[in-house]
This record gives structure tokens, C-alpha cells and sequence, in this order.
């Protein structure tokens, strides 16, 4: 069972139960490294295969209770946001 032939997907799932992030990239359009992965974030590096560009990129999928988002805060002020990078977080919000 494939998504997309030769694609590439990176889910939370060891950190998780059930991967609630996903990530699916074509690795002929863009080459992608995991930094960190948790429960509620995947942190990566991604570079475009056909230009000089690379930003990063944090995908975020929140628990619910403020008690339970600490872990988050901290591991995202742990990254290596001083970079001279474009940076984007990408924020799911359940309803």
C-alpha cells in the first residue's frame, strides 16, 4: 500500500499512538531531514532539490490541556530557531 510510488512519509507514531502528524514528501522535488520528533511536533529541515533554498519547517498537532502542551513549549524553544533560515509552523487546530 503506497500513497504516492517513491514517496516518502514520516509519521509521529513512535512518539504517539496512531501518529497524529504526518508528513509526505516527493524526494525528487525536495530532500527532508527529521530533527526532533514528539507527541505533538515533527521539526525538520527541508531543501529544495532544484534551487539554492532550505527553510524549516514544524509541524504541530497540540494536545488539548495547557498542562499537557509544557513538554511542547520547552522542545520548541530547544530548536535551533536562530538560524538564518525561513522558518513556518504549521498549526492543526482540532475542533
Amino acid at each position: 500500500n503506497t500513497i504516492c510510488d517513491d514517496w516518502v512519509v514520516c509519521t509521529n507514531s513512535s512518539a504517539h499512538k496512531g501518529g497524529r502528524i504526518w508528513l509526505i514528501w516527493n524526494p525528487k522535488i525536495v530532500s527532508v531531514h527529521v530533527e526532533d520528533s514528539n507527541a505533538q511536533c515533527i521539526h525538520v529541515k527541508v531543501k529544495d532539490n532544484y534551487r539554492n533554498f532550505e527553510f524549516w519547517l514544524t509541524m504541530v498537532y497540540g494536545f488539548n490541556k495547557a498542562a499537557e502542551r509544557l513538554d511542547f513549549w520547552s522542545t520548541l524553544n530547544q530548536n535551533r530557531f536562530d538560524q538564518v533560515y525561513v522558518h513556518i509552523i504549521h498549526i492543526i487546530i482540532h475542533c
